[in-house]
């Protein structure tokens, strides 16, 4: 097992949606018991960091396949870039031999996880949420700090134009709307645990590590600059290394399960 332990830094103001209230957009919260009463603490969630690199790794692999994507099956893409889907009222039995293919063939599905014929395969990786550093977290994060929720967490305003079809507006209307973000600066602690030891799949997490870290964006409006983060994590290029020849030795096969998929 590989544990991970590092710091995300907000470079810009990162917006991460759990839903609206009026016309605001809030960011996601998790309830943590704090001096023996629940506070809602927004988080980055573990998933949202979980599938930014999934999809980063998937794109690579597809890259060293030389494979255009838009040619998978749409099971095989979805799998590669979302996890799979789960297809209503469709039973199919699991196939064992089959699953066990796909782990060894498929070394960043056997780490992110995924569902492969209606079957859950489940990952080896374990990523948590990124938790701001503040008094309020202090209990959780070990680490002391001046700053507090309401100094972390602020507001955006945009504007949307009220283009309505088939009116002519002259002066067409600006509806105003908020969206709430963490502060550009505040500073999240974070970890990846990963339960294996094979060397390939150890790579595909320092591949996704080293290709974030060159355009490293989390959260919503990355369009407009927002969501830029710094991180400590480093790759490891000989794991790098270990999962991108993996891929290229069994290009073969890895294009044959893919294609199965569909």
């Amino acid at each position: 097992m590989l544990k991970l332990e590092g710091r995300i830094v907000a470079v810009t103001p990162i917006v991460h949606s759990g839903g609206n209230e009026g016309i605001s957009t809030l960011l996601r919260r998790e309830v943590f018991i704090i001096d023996g009463k629940p506070i809602r603490v927004p988080v980055i969630s573990g998933n949202a960091i979980r599938g930014v690199l999934r999809r980063i790794v998937a794109k690579a692999m597809l890259e060293l396949l030389e494979c255009d994507p838009t040619q998978l099956p749409p099971l095989a893409y979805h799998l590669l870039h979302d996890g799979g889907i789960i297809q209503e009222a469709v039973h199919v039995e699991p196939d064992i031999d089959f699953l066990r293919q796909v782990r060894a063939l498929l070394p960043n599905i056997s780490l992110f996880g995924g569902c492969v014929r209606q079957t859950p395969l489940s990952g080896r990786l374990i990523v948590s949420p990124a938790v701001p550093i503040c008094k309020e977290t202090q209990p959780y994060t070990g680490i002391d700090s001046v700053l507090s929720l309401s100094d972390i967490v602020g507001e955006i305003m945009f504007t949307r134009r009220d283009d309505r079809e088939g009116e002519k507006l002259p002066d067409a209307v600006q509806m105003r709307y908020f969206v709430e973000c963490f502060n550009a600066g505040t500073e999240f602690v974070h970890s990846f645990i990963v339960k294996s030891n094979v060397p390939q799949e150890i790579g595909a997490l320092h591949l996704a590590i080293q290709r974030f870290t060159e355009c490293p964006y989390l959260g919503a409006r990355s369009a407009v600059g927002l969501g830029k983060v710094s991180w400590t994590y480093k790759a490891d290029a000989k794991l790098v290394t270990a999962f991108e020849k993996f891929v290229k030795q069994h290009k073969t096969e890895i294009l044959n399960i893919l294609h199965s998929l569909g």
